[in-house]
């Protein structure tokens, strides 16, 4: 399925990413990595420094007319402990939970940073 889905996304001419992305200002810079990499920590920083989050983890870039355009994919983001401890001036108000053997908060990034999860923005 997941295989189907990626070859249905280039019929369209766009492509996933496991990323980040978060716009600045004018510039929108994307973060590729492995889990656990910090995605979501650069991210939440960045939100927390005025920054706009497209997503955390998951962007969708394809070719617009002007050039190479990112949108977020998601509406949620994970934080473990040391990266809530970071960018948080308080402990989330929800329990961690096991995602792919991290122990991570999930929570509505538009709940605590600019977010704009599905709308294009320039790369």
């Amino acid at each position: 399925l997941w295989i189907m889905l990626h070859r249905a996304l280039l019929t369209f001419g766009a492509v996933h990413l496991h990323a980040a992305a978060v716009t600045l200002g004018d510039r929108t810079l994307v973060f590729v990595g492995e889990k656990g990499a910090g995605k979501s920590s650069i991210a939440t920083s960045l939100g927390r420094r005025g920054g706009i989050i497209l997503s955390d983890d998951h962007v969708l870039v394809r070719r617009g007319p002007a050039g190479y355009v990112v949108s977020g994919c998601e509406t949620w983001a994970r934080v473990t402990a040391e990266t809530e401890a970071a960018v948080f001036d308080s402990p989330l108000p929800m329990p961690a939970r096991d995602f792919g053997g991290a122990m991570k908060k999930e929570f509505a990034v538009g709940r605590f940073f600019p977010s704009r999860p599905h709308e294009d923005a320039p790369v």
